[in-house]
């Protein structure tokens, strides 16, 4: 089984939004980021909302 990561959305509200053992995002939509653990979807973020992203592996 793939090991996932930490993905961390840094928003424009101050607020950051933590996801762990993360599997995929889909980035393909035009409005929102899709946050995927093992295939299940977890989460939906608006692009417009979103300052950085950052990835980090787990250990």
């Amino acid at each position: 089984m793939a090991q996932g990561k930490r993905v961390t959305f840094h928003l424009h509200n101050g607020e950051q939004r933590v996801y762990k053992n993360i599997t995929r995002l889909d980035t393909s939509r035009p409005h929102t980021v899709l946050v995927y653990c093992q295939d299940t979807l977890i989460a939906q973020v608006a692009r417009h909302e979103i300052v950085k992203i950052t990835q980090q592996d787990e250990t």
